[in-house]
């Protein structure tokens, strides 16, 4: 709470319990998009974006009610879609 208070934003203390979230999945999500880059697999980062945008404007439609969370909650789980999708494609057998 001090951190939304500093920034003069107390309404925010609610939703700090989503930045280390969102901190890890947008850091594990765009080491496997940059992975894959390197690996010249752009067909699989072009289907993982189309599927995170898909999942971002579901859940934030789904989610109008809770207003600001839950468009934090649709951007996690964009996040959370591409780090599921790329880690797949890294972990399996054959690899890119």
């Amino acid at each position: 709470t001090e951190i939304a208070l500093f920034m003069k934003l107390p309404e925010l203390a609610d939703y700090l319990w989503l930045l280390p979230l969102g901190i890890l999945l947008s850091g594990t999500n765009k080491t496997f998009s940059y992975w894959a880059i390197r690996k010249k697999s752009f067909k699989v980062v072009a289907s993982t974006r189309i599927k995170q945008s898909i999942a971002t404007g579901f859940i934030q439609v789904l989610a109008y009610k809770l207003q600001g969370l839950g468009l934090l909650l649709g951007q996690a789980c964009s996040h959370a879609v591409g780090m599921f999708q790329l880690g797949k494609t890294f972990f399996s057998a054959r690899g890119l």
